[in-house]
């Protein structure tokens, strides 16, 4: 029985062995004809020439279908099956290469690999030490950023508002104390003026100079004054727009006791019981969605209790202030400690549990951030009290960081990774003296840097160890003002 199918044409079987191929029989990789001779004709002699002449004519076969089709017709009759899979697995190309002894020459072909690894260690790859030239050069790969359903209606509320510093050519302006009662209020008003998103956020509100009782009006009016659109600063410029915001404040009916005891403006008071207050009258007039977005942390708390495990839930609460106390949980540790604190604490004997079965009082506490705002408040209580009933200052060093991580704090799992709900130090208004008398200064990051603003001097710029000091000539950092960073 043959050894092939009738359809593929094979070798006469009755042919001798002598006549056959062998091992010592080197075929052409492109059409199979014998470059060296088989053993029946080993005797005849080859020259270089002939051989030459041979391979120039299977290079030639190369350029022409008629040959091709000849060849191959010869190669299924003539080539042995070795022979012919040897040619299929080492194609051939034609050298491209500058040179006339290179030019149109046929060598094998090697895969995309190994022409890439050859081009390679021709020109080796050399390590230099990186530059900030180069660091800076290199693309930076965006992380894609999670988003929960209510950061995106945050995100579309305060679409409009510009995040560009309305003047990058100026820097911080000294606000006069005329009376020497309102550092309190200077120093809150220098925070909040030196943040751009605040001051482009005020302008959209605008200025009715015919709306006296409007205190979003006077803050505009302020921003206007403290960057103009054009030229340099003006002091009596300046200057009329605080008298204005200081006129509007004292003026408007108010049901606050606390407020009413401000507007009196005839002594010292608290910077942080005038930011809430101010936070308040801003509310009112502003959009919520809008106010929410820049000012509102957006939380719940959660309790576990350590005998059954039982969840409990309040409703969601916006607060546009973080109070850190220092003797909580005890004196002498670091910020991030009382910060942790806010949202992860112990309670034990202060709440039963829900589950009328366990009735288990102690419980793990801990707030969740749902979303955070564009500026975030935080003041560092330093107020403690006496067995007598005496309220005093704790002069406790702490100091502030520059970069505040939440992430670990989110409501969603996925978007507790680091740098997911990050802020950076903005401004930090600081307080010398005890809680019923001292004076207030701030320091404001600025296009200009760092500067210290002290009523109506101006220092700067300063180091950045200056903005993080817990102690500087006996003023401690009171109330911090973060900035959210945007990926």
């Amino acid at each position: 029985m043959a050894p092939f199918p009738d359809s593929v044409p094979t070798r006469n079987l009755s042919t001798s062995n002598k006549d056959r191929p062998t091992l010592k029989q080197k075929l052409s990789p492109l059409n199979g004809e014998p470059v060296a001779r088989s053993e029946a004709t080993a005797g005849e002699s080859t020259t270089d020439e002939s051989k030459q002449s041979v391979n120039q004519k299977d290079h030639s076969a190369l350029s022409s279908e008629d040959d091709h089709s000849a060849d191959d017709e010869q190669l299924s009759h003539h080539d042995s099956i070795g022979a012919s899979v040897q040619r299929l697995e080492i194609p051939h190309v034609l050298i491209t290469a500058a040179g006339d002894e290179a030019a149109n020459q046929l060598v094998p072909c090697k895969s995309t690999a190994k022409r890439r690894l050859d081009e390679l260690l021709k020109n080796p790859i050399t390590f230099v030490l990186a530059t900030k030239a180069t660091m800076d050069s290199e693309p930076v790969r965006k992380r894609r950023r999670l988003k929960a359903p209510q950061m995106d209606e945050r995100y579309e509320a305060i679409s409009r508002v510009n995040h560009v510093h309305p003047r990058p050519d100026l820097g911080a302006h000294g606000l006069r104390n005329d009376k020497g009662l309102a550092c309190y209020r200077i120093s809150v008003l220098q925070a909040l003026v030196n943040i751009p998103i605040f001051v482009n956020w005020v302008r959209l509100h605008g200025f009715n100079p015919n709306h006296g009782n409007c205190i979003s009006c006077a803050l505009c009016h302020l921003a206007d004054a403290y960057w103009p659109f054009r030229g340099q600063q003006v002091s009596g410029n300046i200057m009329n727009a605080l008298s204005r915001f200081h006129t509007v404040f004292n003026g408007m009916k108010t049901t606050s006791t606390y407020h009413k005891r401000l507007q009196k403006f005839n002594k010292q008071e608290d910077a942080h019981e005038f930011f809430v207050i101010l936070m308040g009258l801003i509310s009112k007039e502003m959009p919520k969605s809008e106010f929410e977005a820049i000012f509102g942390l957006k939380a719940f708390w959660q309790r576990t209790c350590r005998r059954c495990g039982g969840i409990s839930k309040n409703h969601t609460v916006v607060d546009d202030f973080l109070t850190v106390y220092v003797l909580q949980p005890k004196r002498g540790l670091e910020f991030m400690a009382y910060f942790e604190h806010l949202f992860k604490e112990f309670m034990s004997g202060l709440v039963e549990c829900e589950n009328k079965k366990c009735r288990g009082k102690d419980h793990d506490r801990r707030n969740l951030i749902i979303d955070g705002p564009e500026i975030l408040l935080v003041q560092i209580n330093r107020t403690a009290h006496t067995k007598m009933g005496r309220e005093y200052k704790v002069n406790a060093r702490v100091n502030p960081p520059l970069y505040l991580d939440l992430s670990e704090y989110l409501l969603d799992a996925r978007m507790r990774r680091p740098g997911t709900l990050r802020y950076r130090l903005a401004s930090v208004v600081q307080q010398a003296g005890d809680t019923s008398f001292g004076h207030y200064t701030a320091k404001v990051v600025t296009p200009k840097g760092i500067e210290l603003v002290n009523d109506r001097f101006v220092e700067g710029p300063l180091p950045i160890k200056r903005l993080l000091m817990a102690n500087d000539d006996d003023f401690t950092p009171y109330i911090l003002t973060y900035l959210k960073i945007r990926e």
